[in-house]
């Protein structure tokens, strides 16, 4: 490009933790090219920003009158990291010079066949090579999420959350977009019942009924140690709960990159989804081994999407069924060794 652009709308409209995945772009283009950097995106997923330096201005989208707004901003440049039906409408509305990624929709799809055309390339990758012209590349910081200074939210279990607070504990996260991405009550039962300590239970309205499963099959020694916060406090107060905790079990889903973020040792309980699909989770050079990763090996029909279902298309849910909740557990303790042994703060 000949000049270096000065005002730069970038596009990422779904979902919360692809926006998180972005945030390496928005703090290079800040940094590096000292834009005035715009995202549009959607409200819930906005949350995630709140408190980023590296963004002025947050958008939210809207069907009404959104070129128009947009328009009047006088953008030098837009960044495309979505590249669906309706991003590509905007741009051409805008008629603004833009840099979109190349999504690989078509590799996907064939690892899903069993054939691997992906490699170990991550999204941040692709958005990073899609970012060349601008001579920008990404700093190995890994992700942003900057979260409340206080907690700010009360558990409806008297007493129960300042015992866990003070005690130290595991979250567990319950939430996911698609069934097949979520872990089985019997599953989060078991690792709710051989864990050491207290463990809470994190995730929205749509994982309440999972949750309160998953309570109804523990002993009363288990259920002691157990807050189940599903549904209960928002979306900022849980990330916040992920970043007080000394370690996060958690599924492929959008809290999974918010630990990331916030360096917290972790276990990725891997379903339908597999890390070669490039959406595993981004640490800082150096801290990669915060993150273990848990997954059925040797599954014929694994990885059956990238996104997922409301129910395993062969009926046995194998992928998470067969998952260990001894492993799951070892697999923690070994990433929080590899934090204290590594100073990893």
């Amino acid at each position: 490009m000949s000049r270096h652009p000065q005002k730069i709308l970038c596009i990422r409209l779904s979902a919360i933790g692809d926006l998180v995945v972005c945030t390496p772009v928005f703090r290079a283009l800040a940094q590096q090219l000292n834009a005035e950097v715009h995202v549009l995106t959607k409200a819930v997923p906005a949350q995630m920003l709140e408190g980023n330096p590296h963004v002025q201005k947050v958008i939210h989208w809207q069907k009404e009158g959104l070129v128009s707004t947009l328009k009047k901003e006088a953008y030098d440049l837009i960044v495309d990291l979505h590249c669906n039906l309706r991003s590509h409408r905007l741009r051409l509305a805008l008629g603004v010079p833009t840099l979109g990624y190349r999504k690989r929709n078509m590799a996907k799809r064939l690892l899903s066949n069993g054939i691997d055309w992906l490699g170990d390339e991550h999204l941040l990758d692709r958005y990073f090579k899609a970012l060349l012209p601008l001579g920008i590349r990404y700093d190995l910081r890994g992700l942003d999420y900057f979260t409340e200074k206080e907690l700010n939210c009360s558990c409806p279990i008297e007493g129960r959350l300042e015992q866990a607070l003070e005690t130290g504990f595991t979250a567990l996260v319950l939430g996911a977009t698609h069934a097949t991405k979520r872990m089985p009550a019997s599953l989060l039962a078991d690792i709710c019942a051989t864990a050491k300590g207290h463990i809470i239970l994190l995730g929205g309205d749509d994982v309440k009924a999972l949750a309160t499963e998953t309570v109804g099959l523990l002993g009363e020694e288990a259920k002691s140690r157990v807050t189940n916060l599903c549904g209960a406090i928002s979306l900022r107060q849980s990330a916040k709960l992920v970043e007080l905790s000394t370690g996060v079990i958690t599924p492929d889903t959008g809290l999974m990159h918010v630990a990331a973020a916030l360096h917290r040792p972790m276990v990725v309980v891997w379903g339908n989804t597999v890390p070669a699909y490039g959406m595993y989770p981004v640490f800082p050079e150096g801290k990669k081994q915060l993150a273990q990763f848990a997954q059925v090996d040797g599954l014929k029909c694994r990885p059956c999407s990238r996104i997922g279902y409301k129910a395993c298309p062969k009926g046995h849910f194998d992928c998470m069924k067969k998952q260990s909740a001894l492993t799951i557990l070892e697999l923690l303790e070994r990433s929080r060794v590899a934090r204290t042994a590594h100073s990893l703060v």
